[in-house]
């Protein structure tokens, strides 16, 4: 469950920048270059939780069980 909260403020803190960004008074090119690394780093971010998840989640189911 805790991973689920982490990934949604990650997400939300996301598209609070992207769209901080959008109204940004730059150049549009600047602009679109900003997202695209941004979205590229946090992409690798939530990947990164995927795979953790994937890997703790067999023993927390196991925990819960016994």
């Amino acid at each position: 469950m805790k991973g689920h909260s982490f990934l949604a403020f990650v997400s939300g803190a996301a598209l609070g920048t992207a769209l901080a960004l959008l109204f940004a008074p730059e150049k549009g090119r600047k602009t679109r270059r900003k997202l695209k690394d941004m979205m590229d780093k946090e992409q690798e971010m939530i990947m990164r939780s995927i795979k953790k998840c994937k890997r703790d989640l067999p023993q927390e189911i196991q925990d819960i069980i016994e």
